[in-house]
């Protein structure tokens, strides 16, 4: 087990979910070429894709466009779409 996927699964034995969940780290699969999932979250309500990344300064989220910030010391800032599946 990485490092990363112990402090994903310590992050999680935190929480006190009120239904069963399965996590499964470092999941390869194939599908026109293959990739890798980094945490693999499941339940009987959704499965969430956690895809971890080292990231430097600080992250927020804002509604207005729906994106995801990245804001370092500088002045530079770095923009993400977030996009809703429904």
């Amino acid at each position: 087990m990485s490092a990363k996927a112990g402090i994903i699964g310590e992050v999680f034995e935190k929480h006190d979910f009120p239904f069963n969940y399965n996590i499964l780290h470092d999941v390869n699969l194939t599908s026109n070429g293959k990739f890798q999932i980094d945490t693999l979250f499941i339940c009987q309500y959704f499965v969430a894709i956690l895809e971890c990344k080292n990231i430097v300064g600080n992250l927020y989220f804002v509604n207005d466009p729906p994106c995801l910030k990245r804001e370092l010391d500088t002045v530079r800032r770095i923009h993400l779409r977030v996009r809703k599946y429904k």
